[in-house]
């Protein structure tokens, strides 16, 4: 549905649909976006960095986790570290 241009790069990972929200995690970085899932448009709802971020993996490597919500709580996994957000607080 939504197809922008402009001049941020593309941007590649895991998306997971909850609650008519995605969350969308880049794999180059670890950012983990809350968009409004809407054909209206892209309509960001909050973003953070998933912490912390395993020093194990090749420094070319990739965040290739796929986020998972379970009873309200977010999860995600990278190599060694698993981090939990709780999405209802």
């Amino acid at each position: 549905m939504w197809n922008e241009k402009g001049g941020g790069k593309l941007v590649k990972g895991s998306v997971h649909a909850v609650e008519g929200n995605l969350v969308c995690l880049n794999e180059d970085d670890g950012s983990v976006t809350l968009v409004e899932a809407s054909p209206d448009g892209f309509k960001q709802l909050g973003q953070f960095v998933l912490e912390p971020q395993s020093e194990n993996r090749n420094p070319k490597g990739k965040v290739w986790t796929h986020p998972v919500v379970i009873g309200g709580k977010l999860y995600l996994r990278d190599q060694e570290n698993i981090a939990c957000y709780d999405l209802k607080g």
